[in-house]
């Protein structure tokens, strides 16, 4: 028995972050964005008069709706004292994004900003999105997973005894990383590293054939957001997420925007209940540091809540000049019906 103990640490303890065979298996947003973070050359991203920099951190929604490296371009075009650093992947809301407070080098007079939307605020939200455990040990703490409220004790018992936990964090991609090698090696030929590709940009994406079809059904397979599926409470995974980032902000002299980017109209009016639309007017109008961002036009998504290219354009755009000065902005009225193109 101890010899087998001895021999798994041994072999465990290759599986890192910056393993040779992770970075051949890397296939993820939250890994590639922790990777992107430990790569990060800060002197050269505050080289710019004002050395400020505005941490962009958030979910797929950001990560598609927002171009880094255009942002940055406008930005020094503009002498701005701003520049930004893009950290979004799918399923990032709050309480992910909390887990790269440790992972960034945030100094005083910087900014965090971080977006929120409804379906964020679901029913033990880790369960409704299926979130994969290897992910969520990534980004979090055994510490800050042993808080998780919606979790039971056995669930927070199986994170706390899965050591060594880097074993656990990275075996997924390390795993893949060996089977494109043994995969290659038979046809006798050594692989390609994984590419970050959309992880650490944005998705190509136009127009998704399923979001027609869904309609042409009249989202018959989808149940609207009731006040039932929702929980507001402190203890809800993304709200004590958001008490995180106001707590560290606050401590370290950073400030912190919570920016809301709509989704389609159609999916607000169509997918939400006006029960459920009035409380979510009601928690944005009382956060103090909530931003409104425009309202797309139906035709920017790809889907039911990512920018396509011209979206992309838009927020962009709009993201240089909120820089400057942070507007609160206010919710655009919905005006679509199911006759509007």
């Amino acid at each position: 028995m101890v010899a087998f103990v001895v021999v798994f640490l041994l072999i465990t303890s290759r599986y890192r972050y910056d393993a040779v065979m992770v970075d051949y298996g890397r296939d993820d947003g939250q890994s590639w964005i922790l990777w992107k973070a430990r790569q990060l050359d800060e002197a050269a991203l505050r080289a710019h008069d004002g050395g400020r920099v505005t941490w962009l951190v958030g979910n797929s929604v950001m990560r598609d709706g927002l171009h880094e490296k255009e942002l940055n371009a406008t930005l020094a075009e503009t002498y701005s004292p701003w520049r930004v650093a893009k950290f979004a992947a799918p399923r990032g809301a709050a309480g992910l994004s909390a887990g790269m407070l440790d992972e960034l080098p945030l100094r005083a007079g910087d900014r965090l900003v971080v977006p929120v939307a409804l379906d964020n605020f679901y029913v033990e939200w880790l369960h409704r999105v299926e979130m994969p455990e290897d992910r969520l040990a990534r980004m979090l703490s055994p510490s800050e997973i042993w808080g998780v409220a919606e979790y039971s004790l056995q669930e927070r018992l199986e994170y706390i005894v899965g050591v060594p936990y880097n074993f656990y964090r990275h075996k997924e991609p390390y795993m893949s990383g060996q089977s494109r090698w043994f995969t290659a090696l038979w046809w006798m030929k050594a692989p390609k590293k994984a590419r970050a590709g959309m992880h650490l940009r944005f998705r190509r994406a136009e127009d998704l054939q399923w979001v027609q079809n869904a309609r042409d059904e009249g989202w018959s397979d989808r149940e609207p957001i009731s006040a039932d599926m929702l929980d507001w409470g402190p203890d809800q995974f993304n709200a004590a997420g958001i008490e995180k980032l106001r707590a560290f902000s606050a401590e370290q002299g950073v400030e912190l925007k919570l920016i809301d980017i709509p989704y389609r109209q159609e999916y607000q009016l169509s997918l939400v209940t006006p029960e459920v639309r009035a409380v979510w007017d009601t928690w944005r109008a009382a956060q103090p540091e909530l931003c409104y961002f425009p309202q797309l036009d139906e035709d920017q998504y790809y889907d039911l809540r990512h920018a396509n290219s011209h979206g992309r354009a838009t927020l962009t755009n709009y993201m240089v000049s909120w820089l400057e000065s942070t507007p609160r902005g206010t919710p655009t009225p919905l005006t679509w019906t199911p006759e509007s193109p």
